[in-house]
């Protein structure tokens, strides 16, 4: 897992496609987000998510599985910063 200090890193020296700072993202309102939430947040498919995403879900009471936002994030970096921003899931 990356240090916050290495993502922080990561995230400073990657722009996003709209030429703002990555740091300059705002979190959403949520810090979990449910299987569809979470896809569309990596920008994916919900089959591509679960077939690729290795952050684990948590599972709350009821059977409910939900993404911790911050955690993706941490993928998407890791990503960003092993493969490239080009890297197609």
């Amino acid at each position: 897992m990356l240090s916050s200090q290495e993502v922080s890193k990561a995230l400073r020296s990657r722009g996003d496609r709209y030429g703002k700072s990555a740091v300059e993202l705002e979190y959403p309102a949520v810090s979990r987000a449910e299987e569809s939430s979470a896809a569309s947040y990596c920008g994916l498919s919900a089959t591509s998510f679960l077939a690729n995403c290795p952050v684990p879900a948590v599972l709350l009471s009821g059977g409910r599985k939900v993404w911790d936002v911050k955690d993706l994030d941490r993928w998407i970096v890791f990503v960003v910063s092993t493969y490239g921003a080009g890297l197609r899931i």
